[in-house]
């Protein structure tokens, strides 16, 4: 995925849909290119990493994942 090329684009996105804070956005980005291949294999590493690094809960780190696995798919599926 061209995730790098889209970091602002896709800490944006982040922002808009989580109403989580710059800082907050750029960890959460920050772990999902740690953990680059993101998918269901991935998901409850991802999470354990949000849980973690930012402090939330297992809920939030949840909802946080779908919301960003839904910006990465799209796009993903747009820049094609």
């Amino acid at each position: 995925m061209e995730m790098k090329m889209n970091k602002e684009k896709i800490v944006n996105k982040l922002i808009e849909k989580s109403h989580k804070s710059i800082d907050e956005c750029n960890a959460i980005y920050d772990v999902l290119m740690k953990n680059f291949i993101v998918g269901r294999k991935n998901k409850e590493k991802i999470k354990a990493d949000f849980i973690k690094n930012l402090n939330m809960s297992e809920v939030e780190a949840d909802k946080i994942y779908n919301i960003s696995m839904e910006i990465i798919l799209k796009n993903f599926f747009i820049s094609k």
